[in-house]
């Protein structure tokens, strides 16, 4: 019997557009890139397209099951699921009797793959490897004739997941209106210029779309929350901003690798705030609960000037991180997500 996924599943080829895509609905596409449960954690895989096809690399035996339950525990929490054309892997989800859709790349699109797999900075190696593999039909015929997918799809030029999506599924994406009124609001001097802040709350996991340049996290492992420090003895929420390419979620789960060497394993949007001066410069900043799991010890933040983490009760949290009113709500929204009354 097959299960009633809310998701739908679509297993891609290479330099389609998941990830372009899943940029613009991080709230409705999930793109579990493979490399993460495919391999062990270490600090070169933060880039994560550089390292495709690396022959250093250290397989993860646990794989493909840990990327199964990746896919099995967000059934219901996405519209789309993107993930990795794997035989492997559809060999799992089928005997799950989980349903998925196929994406190749046409005989004609074959060009624009490499070349756009050059473009986002992959390797010599994957790059052979992409080479060798749309050479001719071979790879293409074994998932036609041996694979059971509800929709195998042949890619033509110029288009890419974002095009199959708008036409198979119409108004199937859409994009959250923006709260008009704030919540809250607020402000704070930072390096002698005034800031003000309006603070929106989010109740559901519909992320606005907004030119997103920070996003911190509530996060909660064995019922405590983490805060990160500096150098300068500073505490905050882990952290910070969005890198080229990425959505605001991925940048989430980066950060949080980066400065706790921790994974989100679930989420939910607190509320995000528009911080912006009397010149006109503005920026916004999302704020959001997360599950974590711990990957290993923190030894370095390769990406910032995080020093260490400190695991503090969410009733100490606000007096130790300064984020007063806002910071008061934020507690309440999640208290109970900790074992304690909201």
């Amino acid at each position: 019997m097959k299960k009633n996924n809310k998701a739908t599943i679509i297993a891609a080829f290479g330099c389609l557009g998941k990830t372009t895509l899943a940029t613009k609905f991080p709230n409705q596409i999930l793109d579990l890139e493979s490399t993460y449960y495919e391999y062990i954690y270490n600090e070169d895989i933060r880039d994560v397209e550089k390292i495709k096809g690396a022959a250093n690399r250290i397989h993860n035996t646990n794989f493909p099951q840990n990327y199964i339950d990746a896919i099995t525990n967000n059934l219901h929490k996405y519209k789309f699921i993107f993930i990795v054309l794997s035989k492997e892997v559809l060999s799992c989800l089928e005997k799950l009797g989980i349903e998925y859709t196929i994406l190749y790349p046409s005989k004609e699109k074959a060009c624009e793959v490499i070349l756009d797999a050059k473009k986002r900075g992959n390797n010599n190696l994957y790059i052979d490897r992409l080479k060798e593999i749309l050479k001719d039909d071979s790879d293409y015929l074994i998932f036609k004739k041996k694979f059971k997918p509800i929709d195998l799809y042949l890619v033509p030029p110029k288009k890419y997941i974002e095009h199959y999506i708008n036409e198979k599924y119409k108004n199937a994406l859409v994009i959250q209106k923006i709260q008009k009124k704030a919540d809250f609001y607020g402000g704070f001097k930072y390096h002698g210029v005034n800031y003000k802040v309006d603070f929106y709350s989010l109740t559901n996991k519909e992320i606005p779309k907004l030119p997103w340049s920070q996003v911190y996290v509530i996060g909660n492992y064995n019922n405590m929350v983490p805060i990160v420090k500096y150098n300068s003895s500073r505490e905050n929420l882990p952290g910070g901003g969005l890198k080229l390419n990425e959505n605001i979620i991925q940048a989430a789960r980066r950060e949080i690798i980066e400065e706790l060497n921790m994974s989100i394993e679930d989420w939910s949007p607190i509320g995000y705030q528009r911080v912006y001066d009397d010149l006109g410069n503005e920026c916004y900043q999302l704020r959001i609960y997360g599950l974590l799991k711990k990957l290993g010890e923190f030894k370095k933040d390769t990406g910032g000037t995080v020093v260490g983490y400190e695991l503090v009760d969410i009733a100490n949290l606000n007096s130790r991180i300064g984020y007063g009113e806002i910071g008061d709500y934020m507690v309440k929204r999640v208290k109970r997500f900790y074992g304690k009354e909201s």
